[in-house]
């Protein structure tokens, strides 16, 4: 719309400009004519005429005699003769010797400037009336057929001039028209746009409404669901904590009196109930992360104090399946701004996934390292890996990456969302990267330093710790 509006705008501004510079175009012509028609030279040719006339006249009565002519026949001659050196003179020359009596008239010029001696003191003689009167005749002709030539040359201008402001009128009046025209074409394209835009803002208007009452339903689902899902845990406890403990009794008290066959369905019925208990606490974690009803008890952690307690945690595990678990750059590591409890449960879900997802008689690694304030520990293994692609399918709730090499271990997909979700609110950044068959590297990156403790209450799983940290949304 923008294009077009801009293009509208400088036709528009080609058509004015055209029509003004008609405007100025007619009014020079008719500057022109009115120039001409009063140039001075066009006037001095009709005063040649004129003096002319009266010069010969003025002759003709002193040849009859009239003693007052003679003096009257001087003066007229000096006013005559000097209307040789106007027009001779250079303003009037270029636009008169074009015509072709202007020639001729010169000529009769100086043959009558011949006839008098003009030395002599005492003004015209009678002998020299006879002379000037032939050569005044001889000019009659010249000056006439000058006049005429003039009047046709203004005549001819005049015309051109007149011709010229018609075709410029009608040129005008053809772009006001073509101009009228894209004035109200643009008076039409705005009027449509606008009510096309008010339509616009009408329907996200609406659009908007709905996806508000849409989050607030969804919000709404997502409470109801979260408080489901803790009082269903807290419900599926209390008995499942019953079934363990009693399994457990009868695998004590009553071992002498079971049979190998019995004492193996004890056994699967603790495993079983463990494992269901391992499901409903996880299942009970993330709804209180969703509900933003986690205590943060804030304290300067030691990093390697942590992570060394993970390790002892995930060992029994490792040897297993011969998994050699090394340690780097973890002595110089500065505290961490952080819950204990949390922090511990962040790095314990990694090594186990490292350790659960490696292949036997592989190497997990643990590095450490400070930089710019933050403590960053790096968790890497050389198992099975997962495309780029899947990241973000194992970092959303209750999803698991479904392959050959995935399909029997256990988990419900909640493990890294966990991960995730604790450490933003640690004001901490999550950063995995992974490549089929290379294994996997998962990055966390933590603030560093020695606040004094403090426990926060977070209102979300998105909630910020104190300054100078700011909440960086894992990847």
């Amino acid at each position: 719309m923008r294009r077009v509006v801009i293009g509208m705008i400088c036709v528009l501004g080609f058509a004015l400009a055209a029509v003004v510079g008609l405007k100025l175009l007619q009014t020079q012509h008719i500057t022109t004519l009115i120039g001409y028609s009063e140039d001075n030279a066009s006037w001095a040719v009709h005063q040649l005429g004129a003096e002319q006339l009266r010069f010969e006249t003025a002759l003709l009565r002193a040849k009859d005699g009239d003693p007052r002519a003679l003096d009257e026949a001087a003066l007229r001659y000096e006013t005559f003769a000097s209307r040789r050196s106007v027009l001779a003179d250079g303003v009037f020359r270029h636009k008169l010797e074009r015509l072709p009596p202007f020639g001729a008239l010169m000529t009769a010029f100086d043959r009558m400037l011949a006839a008098h001696d003009p030395m002599m003191a005492d003004g015209l003689q009678p002998d020299e009336i006879a002379p000037l009167l032939a050569a005044a005749s001889a000019m009659r002709g010249p000056v006439h057929d000058l006049v005429l030539a003039e009047n046709e040359l203004l005549n001819t201008v005049e015309a051109d001039t007149r011709t010229h402001i018609l075709i410029i009128r009608h040129i005008s009046l053809v772009t006001l028209l073509v101009l009228s025209v894209l004035l109200i074409s643009f008076a039409a394209y705005a009027l449509v746009m606008l009510r096309h835009a008010q339509n616009s803002e009408l329907a996200l208007r609406h659009s908007e409404n709905v996806l508000r009452s849409a989050l607030k339903e969804a919000q709404s689902a997502s409470a109801a669901k979260s408080v489901f899902l803790a009082n269903m845990s807290h419900e599926l406890r209390t008995p499942l904590n019953a079934v363990i403990g009693f399994s457990e009794f009868l695998e004590i008290s009553a071992a002498h009196k079971l049979d190998e066959r019995q004492r193996g369905y004890l056994c699967d019925i603790r495993t079983s109930g463990r494992h269901l208990l391992e499901v409903l606490s996880t299942i009970l974690e993330v709804s209180k992360l969703e509900a933003g009803k986690v205590e943060l008890h804030i304290d300067a952690v030691p990093a390697r104090m942590v992570i060394a307690e993970c390790l002892r945690m995930v060992s029994g595990k490792a040897k297993q399946k011969s998994i050699a678990i090394d340690s780097i750059g973890l002595e110089d590591l500065p505290p961490i701004q952080g819950d204990a409890t949390r922090l511990r449960q962040i790095f314990l879900n990694l090594l186990t996934n490292a350790v659960k997802y490696s292949n036997e008689g592989g190497q997990v690694r643990v590095v450490g390292a400070a930089e710019g304030g933050f403590v960053i520990m790096r968790i890497e293994d050389e198992g099975i890996g997962m495309k780029t692609a899947d990241i973000e399918t194992a970092l959303r709730p209750f999803e698991r990456i479904r392959n050959a090499e995935t399909a029997n271990q256990e988990g419900v997909g909640l493990g890294l969302t966990i991960v995730k979700t604790l450490v933003e609110i640690h004001n901490g950044r999550l950063e995995i990267d992974s490549e089929i068959g290379q294994g996997t590297t998962v990055s966390v990156c933590l603030p560093a330093g020695t606040p004094r403790a403090s426990i926060i209450e977070t209102t979300s799983h998105a909630a910020a710790l104190t300054p100078p940290f700011e909440l960086a949304v894992g990847r």
